[in-house]
């Protein structure tokens, strides 16, 4: 029998949204509950595809409890006789646990939320190997007994007024009194858009306890969270992950800092051996060194993932072999590098270019690179000017980052620095060539790196992902190997820009990032070298990015 897995899980409870006002009950709130699940199974170490028999249970901690289960069968924790029929594509299937238009589907009770200790807990039958309990059980972090005023469902008691006057009226104040609340909906209640109290200014979003005359949690215009949320209560200690205090709490806090609250749709999408570089504005360019190549300014950048380490020898004869015998590249140079595991040296801009065309191809994805404005000949052969509008830029294959996206991803998510985590460099955290006299911000040691001389330093590479990260989760963005960028170079300018591309024409590309064989002024992030797109060297490569993903 193979065996079959459950790789991941995302759990939401889902409500009933409206536009006005929520009034959280206590405990008789009587909406429905549903829960929203997303899963991944494979057989046998593989994704499934297909159709597929379920069946789901919510239980205790120790798994001994039934609290509910899809055909209402389930005993001690056990599989129900009843299963559900989900599509699953590339092993991932998705359920809306609870609603009762699925067969073999029952309510959840609201009951069931009053436990403080609940986990979903899932079979699975592939047809052919029989039902299988998937582990581990997936726990449920949140708050029931919710209701909508805008749609007045039962629990809420708006008295001697119309469903429709008392949502306009919900609309013109947030006072449970007014709204005439049933007593056990008056001691806490959340709101939209409007000020609890005097103290407050209008906010996006509040929890408010009037017992207390205090607001619990809000959170601004600006998205701005205050308070900790001291003193809510229905709350298990256990149900509550990952809360920070709120002295640590200092502004809206970028998606990439935020672990597991982002929905499983985002999360999924990150493909492996990615990071996400969230959209948004830095300061691009030297604030630091004087250096008029690199001019400050404010660019905006949409959001992308970049490989978290260079390109390897490994990857790229991988890719090479299939383009050269099967993909018709048959003008891809074979490379070099010191091993499987270091970078990839001694290619070209054009080399470079063409590769990540043929790694799309390869894996059935849609290339970026075309030879004319049509985007209809993908760029197999020779040495190819592409120019901007020859590239497909929302196209979900593999592409070389413009010059505005390396810097941005290679900053990490800090602002003004001169390195990727920092304003100072050692070769503990780079591999670059130390040179201590020269720079007060080189903590050396001196000359070439340790770690890149083991096997050789010509050249003195270092096998890729060897130092710590950055803010984004990429390594060896200073030092290694200069990495190739789209961009023709030219001057950057000191205005606000959007998504820069670099001029159309020109005859020299940008590389980024410093090498081995360079000193730390080098390896600086804002540092910008142009050389002859046909060129190669042992101290050139390059790491990909993807616009979007299937």
């Amino acid at each position: 029998m193979k065996s079959i897995v459950q790789m991941w899980g995302y759990l939401g409870v889902m409500w009933v949204m409206g536009v006005g006002p929520l009034a959280v009950g206590e405990a008789n709130g009587a909406v429905p509950q549903m829960i929203s699940y997303q899963g991944k199974v494979a057989v046998g170490g593989v994704n499934f595809q297909g159709n597929g028999v379920f069946r789901f249970a919510l239980v205790n901690g120790a798994g001994t409890t039934s609290y509910w289960s899809n055909d209402g069968t389930s005993v001690g924790g056990g599989a129900p006789v009843g299963g559900v029929t989900l599509g699953v594509t590339k092993g991932l299937y998705t359920v809306l646990l609870g609603d009762t238009s699925l067969a073999n589907m029952t309510a959840i009770a609201n009951s069931v939320f009053a436990n403080t200790d609940v986990r979903l807990r899932v079979w699975f039958n592939d047809g052919l190997n029989g039902v299988q309990l998937l582990t581990p059980d997936q726990r449920l972090s949140a708050v029931g007994y919710a209701m909508v005023a805008s749609t007045l469902q039962s629990g809420a008691v708006i008295t001697s007024s119309t469903a429709a006057a008392a949502a306009s009226l919900a609309n013109s104040t947030d006072n449970p009194a007014v709204l005439g609340l049933s007593t056990s909906f008056r001691s806490w209640w959340v709101g939209q858009n409007r000020a609890p109290d005097a103290t407050f200014t209008p906010d996006n979003f509040f929890i408010y306890d009037q017992q207390a005359n205090a607001t619990r949690l809000r959170i601004d215009t600006g998205g701005i969270i205050y308070g900790n949320g001291g003193g809510l209560t229905n709350i298990s200690a256990g149900a509550v992950t990952g809360m920070l205090p709120a002295s640590q709490i200092s502004g809206t806090l970028p998606a990439s800092q935020i672990s597991g609250m982002l929905p499983a749709s985002q999360v999924a999408s990150v493909p492996e051996g990615f990071a996400l570089i969230p959209a948004g504005v830095f300061q691009m360019g030297d604030a630091l060194d004087g250096d008029g190549s690199a001019p400050v300014h404010n660019v905006t950048v949409s959001e992308f993932y970049m490989g978290k380490k260079e390109v390897t020898k490994g990857e790229w004869d991988e890719v090479q072999q299939w383009g050269t015998l099967v993909g018709g590249y048959t003008s891809l140079a074979v490379g070099a590098g010191k091993g499987a595991g270091y970078p990839v040296t001694n290619v070209s801009w054009y080399d470079v270019v063409k590769w990540c065309n043929a790694k799309s191809e390869r894996e059935g994805l849609m290339p970026a690179y075309y030879t004319d404005n049509a985007q209809t000949v993908v760029y197999r052969v020779g040495n190819v000017n592409v120019t901007n509008v020859q590239v497909k830029w929302g196209a979900n294959g593999y592409r070389l980052p413009t010059e505005a996206e390396w810097e941005k991803a290679g900053r990490g998510g800090l602002v003004g620095k001169r390195f990727p985590n920092g304003n100072t460099i050692s070769e503990s955290v780079a591999n670059y060539y130390g040179a201590t006299a020269s720079f007060a911000y080189d903590l050396g040691p001196n000359g070439l790196n340790a770690i890149g001389s083991v096997g050789g330093t010509s050249p003195a590479t270092s096998p890729v992902g060897s130092f710590a990260e950055n803010g984004y989760g990429l390594k060896d963005m200073a030092g290694n190997v200069w990495e190739w960028c789209w961009d023709w170079a030219d001057n950057l300018g000191t205005g606000p820009v959007t998504d820069p591309r670099g001029a159309d024409t020109g005859t020299a590309r940008v590389v980024r990032g410093g090498s081995w064989y360079n000193d730390a002024y080098g390896a600086r992030v804002s540092i910008r070298i142009i050389t002859d797109p046909s060129s190669s060297s042992y101290d050139f490569g390059f790491r990909v990015v993807r616009s979007s993903v299937p």
